[in-house]
């Protein structure tokens, strides 16, 4: 019983951890390698926008922790070698469980911004829905992070 509890505790871990490792993708929000970069930015009108899925990520974290936790369970299933195959089949299923519920958690809503700029140039840009109220005929300002190429969409 001590051990499935430490598994169990291990698993939890494993899952929260990714989970909280969600960097948000709204133009509003900047990574810590972000800050003090340079940005070029450009003046831009909003012509239209659409919502957008941005997909999940399959990571390590779901997998290991949804296959530890399934196999803590599967063990206490029968007796002798009974156990060993339940831990065996719980530790697969729970991989897969696992991978599953952390591409859900990670899914997230967002916008296709389709901005003009002076020049009479347009441009798509996918962003996580923020804080900022966009709408289509508004004035904006372009961010390009000179280092990675992120762009982001800024109210003026």
């Amino acid at each position: 019983m001590k051990f499935t509890t430490t598994l169990l505790l291990a698993a939890s871990t494993a899952l929260l951890a990714g989970c909280t490792s969600m960097e948000s993708l709204s133009g509003d929000s900047y990574s810590r390698d972000s800050a003090r970069s340079a940005h070029t930015v450009q003046n831009a009108v909003i012509v239209s926008i659409k919502e957008v899925t941005i997909e999940g990520t399959e990571g390590a974290a779901g997998g290991i922790g949804g296959g530890v936790l399934g196999a803590a369970v599967g063990s206490n299933v029968g007796g002798g070698n009974g156990r060993l195959v339940g831990a065996a089949a719980g530790a697969i299923i729970g991989s897969i469980a696992g991978s599953a519920a952390e591409h859900s958690m990670t899914t997230r809503k967002g916008l296709e911004i389709l901005v003009q700029y002076e020049n009479g140039a347009q441009q798509a840009i996918v962003q996580e829905a923020g804080k900022e109220g966009l709408y289509v005929g508004q004035q904006v300002h372009v961010y390009t992070e000179a280092s990675t190429g992120t762009i982001r969409v800024r109210p003026l």
